[in-house]
């Protein structure tokens, strides 16, 4: 099979419903379950690559179609509901989904006429398409949702051909196909490519048309709107390969609806195309997120020169003349857009407007904020918008604001999204600011929205230990540091494409907040961490997860501990889970559902629903607390490189936080005289020698994690009494 698929090849296998209007007429619409009789005019078909780690059959019984977020997999599931007249199943319009949940669906939509539905579904003439998997799975517990792919699995072996079109997004339909696999279901994976050149100048002339106000201004100036499109995207494109070279990332960048779409409402609003290309000619980016930040803040520049101010000066400059005040540059400009975007309108409390102009401004505000061009009504009209506003707001210098975005993205649906990051990052480097620790859970959950094949996203959060803080006395700290790297798996080790590094500023009431999920992840932090939020059924853990923290809230009914299936199943013994606090609290009732190593260390660990996993252990009195917290700080320290060596960057090794004065220095002077360590100046590496610590202390790296203190390791430690 070719390693690519072309979307009339897929679409060429799928049976047609051919049944009687009759029969038609019969069906019953429910909000998840509806057919599709209008296409879409903007829709352009996708190209295929076959995702060769998730396949077992080149006839498959069901195609499972993959995809980052926003790239268009409900576009994709409707059109081909559309050009096949069959119904969508969308999980995002359902309650939640469990056992039997796609047959009583089907029973109550064709009634009476089920039953020829299922006999023409069995003999291969009709499939279903179901949407949104990754919604239907935030629902539901791994018990239920493990039942709905059951019943799918059950239906699917009884047919002849392929039986279902199921789409989600990356991880959930990597989860999918490890049940389906399990089932013995045939099944062949799909991942939507990002649009070629081509096509993505043929989509945004596409949104353009249907966006504009005036086709005509197109026909009158194509030449210079046409000039002036490729000039931006070949700006973009600049940028990207001068930054990665032809990556993976570079491409999906380059073909991402929502990019397009930015690209396309900056060339719709606008009525002077010379001037926007003198605009973007005179650049010179660095990176992509550049141009995209570019783009966007020339959108709002324009509608506060262009647009609102020459609007608002005409009601009210003969008032501010007589009082002498001119800061018309204050008002619109990026940041007050960005806050009243969000909240939906006007907030006089931190706008510099005389009182006797405040009430032109709040109605001309009322006036323009409907029409701004990043709303579509009452909602963001793109997800690149939508994410630029709450990064500018996140990173505000007001309390009030920061807090809005917060509450936004916990309350409002937002769906997590790449360049939010990216945004973020921006925003924070370019003003030197320090991080809220209850921002990184959100950057987190954004970047893991965004997973390539082949690519996995590995976060460290790396701070003093609890006791060294009560030790200290001190309000507020800065001495965290979070770093998240993007890793792509080659042949023999994981090569990093982008890294994201932040100083976290927390205090005592600070909390770490991973909302939905968590892997990859090594977190020490002298403050809380919370794992979920209250109402959530289950929460999900894979390989590998360290914590140790001030106090653990877990706020699932239930815990599902996963092995890493996507890059380390091959290294079974070096995949873990350990959750470790001074105090836990939380609403876990059931005992933890575990596919790889679970340890869990806080104080009455050993009691129910933990006990089995508990690796709580009393005060050894052959070693000192003291010298043993020291020393298994700086060995935790160190992480996984190429071809599995444990190594850290010097720096991060002989930092103040990390040893923690005289006592942390001895020990990391005797572990490099005795070759535990070396000092590799070459790379500026610390690297841990395995075969020397097993030879001298009697450990592994991976025992140490889980709290083994052996002989050998007391004798060694003892030295360092005074």
């Amino acid at each position: 099979m070719a390693d690519k698929l072309e979307y009339s090849e897929v679409v060429s296998k799928l049976p047609k419903l051919d049944l009687s209007e009759e029969f038609m007429k019969e069906f019953k619409y429910e909000e998840e379950f509806k057919l599709y009789v209008e296409p879409n005019p903007l829709f352009i078909a996708p190209t295929f690559s076959l995702n060769d780690d998730f396949i077992n059959d080149s006839e498959p019984q069901v195609i499972l179609i993959s995809a980052s977020g926003a790239v268009g997999k409900s576009t994709l599931a409707k059109q081909i509901a559309y050009d096949k007249q069959v119904p969508i199943f969308n999980l995002a319009d359902c309650a939640t989904v469990g056992k039997k949940s796609f047959t009583g669906i089907i029973a109550n939509s064709f009634d009476d006429n089920y039953q020829e539905m299922i006999t023409h579904f069995r003999q291969g003439k009709h499939f279903f398409i179901i949407d949104a998997l990754d919604e239907g799975r935030m629902k539901t517990n791994e018990e239920g949702f493990s039942a709905f792919l059951e019943d799918i699995a059950k239906h699917a072996k009884r047919s002849i051909g392929t039986s279902f079109v199921l789409l989600g997004r990356n991880q959930v339909i990597e989860s999918v196909w490890v049940e389906l696999n399990d089932a013995k279901v045939k099944t062949l994976t799909l991942n939507i490519d990002p649009f070629n050149e081509k096509h993505a100048l043929e989509y945004i002339n596409k949104k353009v048309i249907n966006e504009i106000e005036s086709v005509n201004l197109i026909e009158q100036h194509r030449n210079h709107y046409e000039e002036t499109r490729n000039l931006i995207y070949n700006q973009l494109k600049h940028a990207v390969h001068l930054n990665n070279n032809e990556t993976e990332d570079s491409k999906f960048f380059l073909g991402y609806a929502p990019v397009l779409d930015a690209i396309s409402t900056l060339l719709s609003k606008e009525r002077n195309f010379i001037k926007l290309k003198e605009e973007f000619s005179g650049e010179n980016f660095t990176n992509s997120r550049s141009v995209l930040i570019h783009i966007v803040e020339y959108i709002l520049t324009r509608e506060q020169e262009e647009k609102f101010l020459p609007n608002f000066k005409q009601k009210s400059e003969q008032i501010a003349a007589r009082l002498e005040w001119n800061a018309w540059n204050k008002l619109y400009n990026h940041d007050e857009q960005a806050r009243m975007l969000l909240s939906k309108g006007f907030d006089q409390s931190q706008f510099e407007v005389p009182v006797e102009i405040a009430g032109i401004y709040e109605e001309s505000i009322e006036t323009w904020l409907p029409e701004h061009p990043f709303m579509n009504g009452k909602d963001f009209a793109n997800i690149v918008f939508e994410s630029y506003i709450l990064a500018k707001n996140l990173t505000s210098n007001f309390e009030k604001t920061r807090e809005l975005a917060e509450d936004y993205i916990k309350n409002s649906g937002f769906r997590d999204f790449p360049l939010l990051a990216d945004f973020y990052y921006h925003f924070t480097k370019h003003h030197e600011k320090h991080v809220k620790p209850e921002h990184i859970g959100i950057i987190y959950d954004s970047l893991i929205s965004f997973m390539p094949n082949q690519c996995m996203l590995e976060i460290s959060v790396d701070g003093p230990d609890y006791e060294d803080i009560e030790e200290d006395g001190l309000e507020n700290y800065d001495d965290v540091e979070c770093t998240l790297t993007l890793f792509k798996k080659t042949e023999d080790k994981l090569i990093a494409l982008m890294e994201y590094d932040f100083s976290v500023i927390y205090h005592r009431d600070s909390k770490l907040t991973f909302r939905k999920s968590l892997r990859n992840a090594q977190v020490n932090v002298p403050f809380d961490v919370e794992l979920g939020y209250l109402g959530i059924q289950e929460y999900s853990l894979t390989a590998s997860v360290f914590i140790n923290c001030r106090n653990l809230y877990i706020y699932a009914k239930s815990i599902v501990a996963h092995k890493n299936v996507k890059f380390y199943e091959e290294l079974d013994d070096e995949q873990y889970i350990l959750l470790s606090a001074h105090n836990y609290e939380g609403y876990v009732e059931e005992k933890p559902t575990c596919f790889t190593k679970f340890h869990v260390n806080w104080d009455g660990s050993n009691r129910y629903p933990w006990s089995d996993y508990s690796n709580s252990m009393e005060q050894d009195e052959g070693v000192d607390k003291d010298i043993f917290r020291r020393f298994k700080r700086i060995a935790l320290a160190f992480r996984s490189h190429s071809k599995g060596e444990m190594a850290r960057y010097i720096d991060k090794i002989e930092h103040r936080r990390l040893l923690q004065g005289e006592l942390g220095e001895k020990i990391l002077q005797k572990m490099l005289e005795d070759g535990v360590l070396i000092k590799r100046l070459s790379d500026k590496m610390y690297v841990w020698k395995s075969e020397k610590a097993d030879e001298l202390l009697g450990v592994s790296w991976t025992s140490l994690r889980d709290g083994s203190i052996p002989e050998k390791l007391k004798i060694y430690l003892n030295q360092f009494r005074s």
